[in-house]
């Protein structure tokens, strides 16, 4: 399923042994064959802007299908957002159009 840049999403992803649902918005999408850095570095004063942290993306990779960079909003342990928002490259296959249920 396509997504398009502001689209909300979710996927699971795990860590040493724990599974945590990620929620995110879509801020880029990123060409197949198309290293996700090169598209960062062309959208610059977009990331610097917004302030994001790089620390969850692959920089110098690529992927030889259309994918998606997605930023999650951080809290604190209490419960208060965090200014910075981390940046996921998630696999396509595991995003989902996220739902919210009340």
């Amino acid at each position: 399923m396509p997504y398009n840049i502001g689209d909300q999403v979710t996927w699971k992803s795990g860590a040493n042994g724990t599974m945590r649902t990620k929620v995110g918005i879509v801020i880029l999408v990123v060409p197949p064959n198309i290293p996700v850095g090169r598209m960062i570095d062309t959208r610059d004063d977009l990331i610097n802007k917004l302030n994001y942290d790089f620390s969850a993306v692959a920089y110098g990779y690529n992927r030889a299908t259309e994918s998606y960079l997605v930023a999650v909003s951080m809290v604190t342990a209490t419960g208060k957002p965090k200014r910075r928002q981390k940046l996921y490259w998630p696999r396509v296959s595991l995003l989902r159009k996220y739902q919210e249920t009340l």
